[in-house]
Parts: C-alpha cells; structure tokens; sequence
C-alpha cells in the first residue's frame, strides 16, 4: 500500500517530473509544454496570496497582466503523482485551475485529483485572498473535471462544439466559492431575462440560490433604447490581427474607463475589429490553432446597433477560422441579452458572483455561437446535460422563439 498521499506547492526540482506527468495526455486548447515552469513561481505565488494579492516580485513573466501563477504537486512514497497548475487575479479575487493532472491506474487517478483540487480550495480559504476558482473543459478532461465537483466545485455550465482536453463528452464550467461569498457578498436584487431562467434554477439548484423575479419590460425591438445611428456597413469593420498592438490598446482604454465592456477573465485580446475612423472597436481573443475566440470589450464613440454590430463580430470571426466564439454578459442586463441572443448566441452557462464590483459580486452568462458539431454530455454527468439540453432548445429554436 503507497503512503498516505502530501500534498504542498512546487519548487524549481519538481520541474522535470511535472514534466513528465504533463506530457502523459495530449494537449488540446493549450500546449503542455508551454506552461511555466515552476522555477520561482510558487514562492512568489503563496507570498502573494499570503500578502492579500501583493506579490514581493513577479511570477512566471505576468507581472503585466496583474496575475500569479503556480503550481502545486501531491506526492506518493516520494514520488510525484499529481500536478495542478493555477493563475490568481488579486485585483478581482478569481482563481482558474489551468491545469490538473494525475498519474497512475484509472481507480487511483480520481482521489489524486480530488485530494489535489482539495488542497487548493483549503489554502484559498485559509488564505482569504481568492472568492472564486474555476476550470474548463478546455483545460480539463471529463475525469478531471469530475474530480474537481467531487472537491466541492459546482457545475455552472458546459461549452457545446468547443476544442476541449476531453473530446469523448461535453463538459464545460466547475467553480468552488470561498464560504461566504453567494450569500454575502453576492449583488442578487435584479430581475432575469426568461431565456436565462433555466439556466439560472440549474445554477441555483447546486449553489443554494433564491429564485429572481421575471424582468418586467416586454422583450423585443421596442423596449430597449435604440442607437442614433446605424450601424456601420460590413465594408467599414475589418479585423486587425496586431497581438500586442490590441492588447495595448484594450489596456489603455481600460485604464482610461473608456470601454463600455471590459471583462472576461483571464483572457487578453489579440485582435481588434474596427471601423476605418475607429469610432468602433471590439477586441477579441482569437486561436486559430483551436477554432476559438471570445469577445473581450467594446470602445463605441459611435451610435450602432448592437444586434447587428454583435452578428458583423460573428461574421468576422468565423471567417477568420473561429468556429467557437464566445461572449459573457452580466445577468441583470436584460437588455444587453436581448441583442446578444438576437445576434444568434445561446446561452450555454451561467456564473454567480464572477464579477466583482465595489463591495459585491455579479453573475453573469456565458453565451456561444458554435458551429461544430457537439458531443453530449455523459448520463453521469446531470448537470451537464441539463445545461446542454437548455442550449440546444436556444441554439436550435432561435430567438426569440417562433409563436405557433
């Protein structure tokens, strides 16, 4: 019988043997072996979070982004049997499990993960420096991701047609909170768009929510403020693919408060699509390498319409090889929804508190448009396929829905 398994952060010696345990699964919305070594991240990482988010010095070249990244391993009779690799935003108190990883027989992956995923989530609330840690299909397989709702992480969402690390079953979002945080710190006195509310009572179901009230206004073209002008014609947004140039320019007219949408975590953009006189720019991050881009932020100095400004990103993106593009939205922007589902998204998930703003958090949708063919999720996996069954009824039907 192996020794009871320790789990602890990583050092530089851990390098090779995190190395190893990586390379065991192909990699798939990310490369394996361009993740930071653990070479001086950890230390700078737990003196960071110890600190309240004020790291002594930067870790692993992110100093610019305003995020720490680490490592943390478990060990077996000395030997490393899991790996998990996690980023911390300070600012917004979110935390994304990057990476997790086991070796070992299939009856004894599970409990290395779990214990791992565990691990992380006690020092988190011990620390008090993280409100939210999630992870994605696009990072974690199907046992993987169940290992982290086995640690307490609830299933919030799954991304139907996307690249994932598990291309066998739909997955998509699991989220641990910090105790406190849903029923705190959480901004919940808001009215829901009925497209969401399904999503929303599998949310809740899971995180222990009280129900919202229907948004009151009728939903269509005449209730919501129109633009003064239209928008402009196709001919007039191109797409600029400039990496740095983008993310420059996105992190000005953030700091400048002059983007009207600027929030997707732990994403940067790399591509603008802008107007000749860029009086409209809308940055997004596009991987070409995995068919997959998300819509960042938004900078109009100019009227639009935004159903149509929403379906020219789609347009542009999907020719520019995206065939899953993504967009999240705040829950009480009834309004917003409104254009973002007439543009031809479907919700696909849905997020307490994800946003933190003054003293409270929002929650907030994520939405798809995907034109791959999706694999459902597995029977053992409920929550899963309610939110995959809720998306296609979307994706399928349209909206808003045809009368009879």
């Amino acid at each position: 019988m192996p020794d009871r398994m320790t789990c602890r952060w990583a050092t530089p010696s851990d390098d090779p043997a995190i190395r190893a345990l990586c390379a065991g699964r192909p990699a798939a919305a990310k490369d394996r072996s361009s993740l930071p070594r653990p070479s001086g991240i950890a230390s700078a990482f737990r003196d960071a979070v110890e600190a309240g988010g004020r790291a002594s010095r930067p870790s692993s070249g992110m100093a610019s982004t305003g995020r720490e990244t680490a490592w943390a391993v478990a060990e077996e009779d000395g030997a490393i049997v899991a790996a998990a690799l996690v980023s911390v935003e300070p600012a917004t108190r979110l935390g994304k499990l990057q990476s997790l990883r086991a070796d070992g027989p299939a009856e004894r992956r599970p409990p290395r993960l779990r214990d791992l995923a565990g691990f992380l989530t006690r020092h988190f609330q011990e620390a008090g420096t993280v409100d939210l840690l999630y992870g994605t299909t696009r990072n974690l397989s199907m046992e993987e991701q169940s290992a982290t709702v086995a640690a307490g992480f609830k299933v919030l969402g799954v991304f139907p047609g996307a690249v994932a690390a598990d291309p066998t079953a739909t997955t998509g979002l699991a989220a641990w909170y910090a105790p406190g945080v849903l029923a705190d710190k959480r901004h919940a006195d808001f009215a829901l768009h009925p497209a969401i509310a399904p999503f929303y009572d599998i949310a809740a179901s899971q995180c222990g929510l009280a129900s919202l009230p229907p948004a009151a206004q009728p939903l269509g073209p005449a209730a919501f403020p129109q633009p003064e002008a239209p928008a402009p014609s196709r001919a007039l947004l191109e797409v600029i693919d400039a990496p740095a140039f983008a993310a420059e320019r996105f992190r000005r007219l953030k700091e400048r408060r002059s983007l009207s949408v600027n929030f997707y975590p732990f994403t940067d953009p790399n591509v603008i699509l802008m107007s000749a006189d860029e009086s409209i720019q809308v940055f997004a991050s596009l991987s070409r390498e995995v068919r997959f881009a998300t819509i960042i932020g938004e900078h109009l100095r100019a009227g639009t319409d935004p159903v149509q400004l929403y379906s020219e990103a789609l347009r542009l993106l999907h020719g520019h090889g995206a065939l899953y593009i993504e967009v999240i939205n705040d829950a009480a922007d009834a309004a917003g929804i409104e254009y973002i589902l007439r543009a031809g998204f479907s919700p696909c998930g849905y997020v307490p508190c994800l946003k933190l703003l003054g003293d409270k958090r929002r929650d907030f949708v994520v939405f798809a448009n995907s034109k791959e063919t999706a694999v459902q999720p597995g029977r053992d996996h409920p929550e899963h396929r309610r939110f995959f069954e809720e998306y296609v009824k979307i994706s399928l039907g349209g909206w808003p829905p045809k009368r009879p």
